[in-house]
């Protein structure tokens, strides 16, 4: 095939059998035959779809290189869309142009209701978010709370599995209740939810019932034990087996075990199936409450509190329930209820600055002007934007507080001395304690205490063993917010500012039974009788700074001749009391230092403030301020 009469028989290029293989075999190619194209050669006519390179999606073979729609890698892979249970599956086809690729999945579906399921019902992208579930209102001393109307589930959980995830907590009925994880654990679960564990004193009351008179949570004669009715150790859990089996119920198994409240709201198994977490007392101290499926009904009590456990200990009868302060509307993503924006305001915690209110108290900055949360400014009236106090302190701009101001760190305070949370017009070299009342307790050694030696200048008392002097202060003095003009000094190392002895006995504070409102400088077993003890008394200076001051130099009832030298100071206008402990060796190491003494200050109607309670602590040179708030 050359176009030439090879043969010399007057034709050109006659007879001639195209060669097999000449053309290519492979995709559109395929059946193409090679034809003569005279001088041109042996050429390949391929049909219009033949491509090079290949361009077109149409899952034909177009450039015929064995690969079909190669520039449209994606093309079989699975496609979907929506996400969650909104989620419908195809896989990526050729577009009808042919110029690219589409998913042939179909639409995606309509979003549902979002429930605790571990299912992405609403089709956002989220797990069970908002701590679905149903929460039972509830209102005690602590205000109005929101708690679990059934012990905790994992969102998996079923009637007869408990489940494993554990992205969040349910409150649903007919689950497994979540148990076997530890305190922390279940408070991070709470928090998952939108919530925390509940306190105890909210778990009690929720367990107590709308009427507060419910001994256990029985949907009737709640004040009287009734086997039966809850799943605790009398509950046979397994009736088909010989002999009382105890075990697991999948939450409000047994219909009249709930503590009912208000609107025919009701909170399931308080009473027994599985103990339950509530807020720690303390780190690691964390209370159980409501008993388990093998405890008596004494354990399964609402106000059964005896058992407490550490962080790490898991079991398989122990479980919780989540409480909030907030309604469960306050995280669904809707604008409802009493909000001024969306799931914020009114009920719900305080909207962002530039949201809409009505109220300050509808905004985290606490100011509402125009309808919109403002921005918080140092002069607005208002604790806000990480002040202390009112438009001072904090990691602000702000001036720092006054005395008397709340604070967290000395530079809140314009004095440099945070002391209990309060700005104080004082320094102290270590803080012992404070109390409610807002006392703070200091501990120094200084080089010279500031206490007088009324020996030879102040009035002796002239008490017996365990007697009593009633004498005047000499300015009006403020104790735990009563006004004194007077007290009764103490033989046995303390000051009350009511009548009658405390006796030698002493105790750790507060004292039971009058008189009970006191100084404690060293509570012990005194004896100023003996020959050359004494206590003194003096006031010293000029209004309005006066001191009142009492010195015990005395020996111990049990211990003689070394004698202690305690004195106490009462200062006029600060309200301040100054306690030194000049020498406190009595010589025998069974009182010395305050081992059998105890030290503090007490109003059992108000609080106390408690240094020590025995031990050798009240040691030569210490100094005790309680500075009054």
């Amino acid at each position: 095939c050359n176009g030439r009469d090879d043969d010399c028989d007057m034709a050109v290029d006659e007879a001639l059998t195209p060669p097999a293989t000449f053309c290519n075999a492979n995709g559109v190619c395929a059946g193409t035959s090679a034809t003569c194209g005279g001088m041109s050669g042996w050429t390949c006519s391929y049909p219009a779809t033949y491509e090079t390179p290949e361009s077109t999606c149409d899952s034909l073979d177009n450039d015929c290189d064995g690969a079909v729609d190669e520039a449209f890698p994606t093309v079989g892979n699975a496609c979907a869309n929506g996400v969650g249970e909104c989620r419908r599956t195809g896989s990526v086809v050729c577009n009808m142009a042919g110029t690219g690729t589409t998913c042939n999945a179909p639409p995606a579906g309509a979003p549902g209701v979002e429930s605790c399921n571990g299912l992405d019902d609403d089709c956002d992208g989220s797990l069970d978010e908002g701590g679905l579930g149903t929460w039972v209102p509830i209102t005690g001393p602590f205000g109005t709370s929101y708690m679990m109307a059934y012990e905790a589930s994992r969102p998996d959980a079923t009637s007869f599995s408990t489940g494993s995830m554990s992205h969040t907590a349910c409150s649903s009925p007919n689950r497994q209740p979540w148990t076997n994880l530890t305190q922390p654990e279940a408070e991070a679960a709470c928090a998952a939810a939108g919530g925390r564990l509940c306190t105890e004193q909210e778990w009690q009351t929720g367990c107590e019932s709308t009427t507060t008179m419910c001994d256990w949570s029985y949907a009737s004669s709640c004040s009287t034990y009734q086997s039966m009715v809850c799943n605790d150790v009398n509950y046979d859990f397994d009736p088909g087996t010989p002999g009382d089996q105890n075990g697991m119920l999948a939450t409000a198994s047994l219909p009249m075990c709930y503590a009912g409240w208000s609107g025919g709201d009701r909170i399931y198994d308080m009473s027994g199936n599985a103990e339950e977490w509530t807020a720690a007392r303390q780190p690691g101290i964390n209370p159980l409450g409501g008993g388990s499926n093998n405890d008596t009904s004494g354990g399964t009590r609402c106000d059964f509190d005896f058992i407490v456990a550490d962080d790490t200990i898991r079991l398989p009868t122990v479980g919780f329930r989540c409480c909030r302060s907030t309604p469960l509307t306050c995280d669904n993503g809707v604008f409802d209820g009493d909000e001024t924006d969306l799931d914020c305001g009114g009920s719900c915690d305080g909207c962002v600055d530039g949201a809409s209110c009505m109220l300050g108290s509808d905004c985290t900055s606490g100011i509402c002007s125009g309808g919109i949360c403002q921005v918080p400014t140092c002069s607005d009236g208002v604790t806000n934007g990480g002040e202390t106090d009112t438009d001072c302190g904090g990691a602000t701009a702000c001036p720092r507080c006054p005395t008397g101001d709340s604070c967290g760190v000395d530079a809140d305070c314009a004095s440099g001395s945070c002391l209990g949370g309060v700005c104080r017009d004082f320094s102290c070299t270590t803080v012992f304690g404070t109390d409610g009342y807002g006392y703070v307790g200091c501990e120094d050694t200084p080089a010279v205490l500031p206490c007088d030696d009324i020996r030879s200048t102040g009035t002796a008392t002239g008490v017996s063993d365990d007697g009593t002097a009633t004498v005047s202060i000499g300015f009006s003095f403020d104790f735990y917010g009563t006004a004194y003009t007077g007290l009764t000094v103490q033989a046995n190392g303390a000051v009350t500012f009511e009548t009658g002895g405390i006796g030698f006995g002493n105790t750790c504070l507060p004292k039971g039974g009058n008189p009970d409102v006191l100084i404690a400088p060293f509570w012990d077993d005194l004896n100023p009788s003996n020959g050359g003890s004494e206590v003194y008394y003096q006031t010293l200076g000029s209004a309005p700074n006066r001191r009142f001051v009492v010195q015990w130099s005395t020996e111990h009832y049990n211990s003689t001749p070394s004698r202690a030298d305690v004195r106490m100071v009462l200062r006029e206008g600060s309200n301040d009391i100054d306690v030194c402990y000049v020498d406190t060796d009595f010589g025998n190491a069974s009182f010395d230092f305050g081992l059998s003494a105890t030290a503090g200050i007490s109003d059992p109607a108000v609080d106390t403030l408690q240094y020590s309670c025995g031990g050798a602590v009240l040691t030569n040179g210490l100094l005790l301020e309680y500075h009054h708030p």
